[in-house]
């Protein structure tokens, strides 16, 4: 009987091994990643909604807000892709690629924001199109492949 529980144990005992190295994979984000994660909130917010065609436009603002600041933060960053090149004229070009996004995806926040607040819904799904758009671009370019 004592083996049968101790069988009973061992996928529990491995997944409470398991957790701590779980939990150390959050401290390797990179501050760029924790950045982008901020964003990707009101991001995955605006999506939900433009689905569904109900916004609720001042939690909208409040989150672009909030990607604004990340986003203004992100463009004093470099993304690890590129911070491991070699130095040199590519690798110059490539920063400035990355900061050229990320000030043109600033504006359209800060575009999301002043959409929101006139309240216009058929805007704001356009608006979500361009930073799928973007986003998608961003990450193809600047995000190394696993």
């Amino acid at each position: 009987m004592k083996s049968f529980r101790a069988i009973l144990l061992l996928p529990f005992l491995a997944f409470a091994l398991a957790m701590p190295a779980v939990a150390a994979d959050d401290d390797d984000e990179t501050p760029l990643e924790k950045a982008m994660y901020k964003m990707n909130k009101g991001y995955k917010l605006l999506g939900k909604q433009a689905r569904k065609g109900d916004f609720d436009f001042d939690a909208l603002a409040k989150a672009f807000g909030d990607a604004k600041v990340a986003s203004e933060e992100s463009a004093k960053l470099v993304p690890a892709k590129i911070a491991k090149m070699k130095d040199g004229d590519a690798k110059t070009k490539e920063i400035a690629d990355f900061k050229k996004h990320i000030g043109a995806l600033t504006k359209q926040l800060e575009a999301v924001i002043t959409i929101c607040k006139a309240k216009d819904a058929d805007k704001l799904k356009a608006a979500y199109a361009k930073l799928k758009d973007m986003k998608k671009h961003g990450h193809d370019e600047f995000i190394e492949d696993e």
